[in-house]
Order: structure tokens, then C-alpha cells, then sequence
């Protein structure tokens, strides 16, 4: 089933795809994962998306190509990725969210006024 993607694609398309994910592995290579989070992150996983008995799982595995294994790496490479993410960038969002606040507050009680305005 991957095969067939990537036969669509053009050469240039998969390169660029191949050097896009060996970016990334490379930036989260040093966030690590304890088997408590990984097996969180694959419980919320399976709850999100409903797989709530093992027949399901496999369903879903099959639809998709994907071994139970290769699953567990695609959740633990998300929780990576969010960890990256949150130790690269969370303490911007909180201080940019901080310097906007009395922006976003004024335009919420605008756009909230505009709401409880009876249109005539």
C-alpha cells in the first residue's frame, strides 16, 4: 500500500518528503520517552480514534498496512514530536499569549456584544 503512494509522487516530491522526515527525526532524537508515556500515548490513541477492542485494532491496522509494532513507533514518534514542540516553542506561546491577552479579551467582548444585538 506505501509502495503505490509513493509511486504516484515525483521524484522531487519524494525527496523532499524523505528529507522533511529526516529532519525531524533528527531534531527529536534527544526527547525520550518513558514506557509509562508511550503506553498512554498509545491508550489515547486507540480512544481517539475509537479502537476499543482488539479486533477493531486489527481492523484498523490492516486498513492502514501497519503492524502492531510499526503503530507504537507512530505513537511514540508523535509524543516525541509534541515534546519537541512544547521544550522549543511553550514558553513563547505563554508570553505572547500574555502580550495579547487584552487584545483577544477586547475583540471576545466585541465580537460577544455583536451576538447579543437583535439584528432588525
Amino acid at each position: 500500500m506505501v509502495v503505490a503512494v509513493f509511486l504516484i509522487w515525483s521524484e522531487c516530491d519524494l525527496k523532499i518528503a524523505v528529507i522533511t522526515i529526516l529532519t525531524i527525526d533528527k531534531a527529536i532524537a534527544p526527547f525520550t520517552c518513558t514506557p509509562e508515556e508511550a503506553e498512554s500515548a498509545y491508550k489515547q490513541f486507540c480512544c481517539k480514534n475509537q479502537l476499543t477492542s482488539e479486533t477493531e485494532l486489527q481492523t484498523w491496522l490492516e486498513c492502514n498496512g501497519m503492524t502492531t509494532q510499526e503503530l507504537q513507533t507512530y505513537v511514540t514518534r508523535s509524543l516525541k514530536i509534541e515534546k519537541f514542540k512544547q521544550a522549543t516553542w511553550g514558553h513563547k506561546l505563554e508570553s505572547y499569549f500574555l502580550s495579547h491577552k487584552s487584545n483577544a479579551s477586547h475583540s471576545l467582548r466585541r465580537m460577544a456584544g455583536d451576538c447579543a444585538t437583535p439584528k432588525s
